[in-house]
């Protein structure tokens, strides 16, 4: 059997990819490569490129990566053009993405999308050529599998089996009353850290000067060098310790949001791009009133959020908030119940059944064709 090709563009695609090829591996052996990480890579699967080279959220920011895009692209396109894959497994990162399925499509070589382009959020219009190019999606979002329900038919498939982060974040938050945390998550890629870990320790330095012995926990992404935190390298956890006991988190918006909120721990959204980018993002982005996970499948913000115009000052104020106990459990209260609106566990497994089938099938199909 040909091996099945994977494109993932960031850490958390890359992350739950990994999770599913295992839970495959333990049915059977099948062959995957992929444009992947560390994740992917730590399991045994041939990487073809790594997405840091590529990974990037903006428009000013993409123009660096412009290069190293193309010739991933290039690669990609040969790959697939050769003939030497039976499957291609796309993973969230859609405007690559999209354009990696086109070329599959014409190639007649079987499409899998997992994690859907946010069309709830901007270009919902693109669920149409989703439909178009793909033959099967599967969202992790609870309202998302309804967005594309005019659309479906024997050629394009949808499925829901819940958020993988049900299955993943399993820490439980169990801060020690007497000894107060501040988790600190700037990001995974190497120019989110940039823009918010120094704005983000100011703030934390502020909470420090009110809250004596404050600990500051800085989560370390995996995909990230260490020399990009500079003098704060001494501050770095894995995320799981944090989430066992930070009182409170300071968060890059992102994937990392629902992962604190199913943990269990409040805290303060904050996001900030190059201005054209923000200004691109709000003339795009249409019908929404949030940016964090949590908040958008909550239907408000429980959260509180700062997006662009980042005064330190105003993120402690807000942070300080879950410093107070009582405050805290009303707060936590809202909080749990974001874990219940995404599945029951064993969500990795049941996408893993799905996709080995839908890898078979692609196999029995071809081989049908070829006799």
């Amino acid at each position: 059997m040909k091996p099945s090709l994977i494109v993932c563009g960031e850490s958390s695609a890359d992350r739950y990819l990994s999770l599913i090829v295992k839970s495959i591996w333990k049915t059977e052996q099948l062959s995957f490569i992929a444009l992947g990480g560390a994740y992917l890579d730590s399991i045994g699967v041939e990487l073809i490129g790594n997405f840091r080279s590529i990974s990037v959220i903006g428009v000013l920011e993409i123009v660096p990566k412009l290069s190293a895009i193309i010739a991933l692209y290039n690669k990609l396109k040969k790959i697939i053009r050769s003939g030497k894959v039976g499957a291609v497994i796309l993973a969230d990162f859609p405007d690559f993405n999209l354009r990696i399925a086109k070329i599959a499509k014409k190639a007649g070589i079987p499409v899998f999308y997992y994690i859907s382009p946010q069309i709830w959020a901007w270009r919902k219009s693109r669920k149409y050529k989703i439909g178009r190019l793909v033959d099967e999606l599967v969202v992790v979002l609870p309202f998302e599998k309804a967005l594309y329900k005019n659309i479906t038919d024997n050629q394009f498939r949808v499925d829901y089996f819940g958020h993988p982060l049900i299955d993943i974040i399993k820490t439980k938050n169990n801060p020690d009353k007497s000894k107060p945390v501040l988790g600190i998550f700037p990001g995974s890629r190497d120019n989110e850290i940039e823009r918010h870990l120094t704005l983000f320790m100011n703030s934390a330095g502020i909470i420090k000067k009110r809250i004596g012995n404050l600990k500051i926990m800085i989560a370390k992404a995996p995909e990230i060098d260490i020399k990009r935190y500079g003098i704060y390298k001494d501050l770095l956890y894995k995320p799981e310790e944090i989430f066992k006991n930070a009182t409170a988190a300071l968060l890059k918006s992102g994937t990392i949001t629902l992962e604190t909120a199913i943990a269990g721990i409040p805290g303060v959204i904050c996001y900030k791009l190059s201005n054209v980018s923000y200004i691109a993002g709000k003339l795009l982005i249409k019908g929404i009133g949030s940016m964090g996970l949590p908040n958008i499948i909550m239907g408000r913000n429980i959260y509180p959020e700062f997006i662009q115009h980042l005064d330190p000052q105003t993120i402690a104020n807000s942070l300080m908030t879950y410093f107070n106990n009582s405050k805290r459990e009303t707060s936590i209260n809202d909080i749990k119940k974001i874990r219940n609106m995404l599945g029951e566990e064993g969500v990795i497994d049941r996408t893993a059944a799905r996709l080995y089938e839908f890898i078979k099938s692609s196999s029995n199909d071809f081989m049908k064709s070829e006799v």
